[in-house]
């Protein structure tokens, strides 16, 4: 009988026996679990392929995916300590800012980043990477204006127009890598 806690806590056991399929050892025990040791026999030579391919291919998130969850994370910090800021003074007024830092931040910043997890390919090239910058610059442009335009400093309003269209462009661009034809 299969010990299928010990199968699944194992990811490293079922490489190395994709592995052992792989090169032509077919019966080998792979799991002990309370002093018994299961076999499972996988005879389909192709099943271990596929094992080590997905392994390969799911070692490393892809780089644009990593920078934005990086970024989301920072921008979550920020929007948290901003809300608490606000919290404790009893003063509401910047929660346009706070809002926009964690819906665009936090949140769509971590939805580009499992878009790309999901779809390494779709993650690959220059225009990615593109998307990455424009959207991020734009969020880092728009949000501090946003903050002191909601405080009552209506000079700000030229910045935050500014930062909102380049955050527009990035969206523009993740639209694009979207609908693109790549994988």
């Amino acid at each position: 009988m299969i010990d299928f806690l010990a199968l699944i806590q194992s990811k490293t056991a079922i490489a190395a026996r994709a592995r052992e399929i792989v090169s032509g050892e077919d019966n080998l025990p792979i799991f002990a679990s309370g002093g018994a040791l299961a076999q499972i026999r996988i005879r389909d030579y192709r099943f271990a392929q596929t094992v080590m391919s997905v392994q390969r291919k799911n070692a490393l998130m892809p780089q644009v995916s990593q920078l934005f969850f990086k970024s989301a994370t920072i921008l979550f910090l920020l929007g948290i300590i901003m809300g608490l800021q606000m919290g404790l003074s009893g003063d509401h007024t910047a929660f346009p800012a706070h809002a926009h830092l964690n819906l665009l931040g936090w949140v769509s910043s971590a939805i580009f980043g499992t878009y790309y997890a999901l779809n390494p390919a779709k993650a690959a090239g220059r225009l990615p990477m593109l998307q990455f910058i424009v959207y991020t610059v734009g969020i880092v442009v728009m949000i501090p204006p946003l903050y002191f335009l909601s405080l009552g400093n209506a000079a700000m309003e030229p910045l935050v127009g500014i930062g909102s269209m380049i955050v527009f462009a990035g969206v523009l661009l993740f639209t694009a890598v979207v609908f693109s034809r790549q994988a």
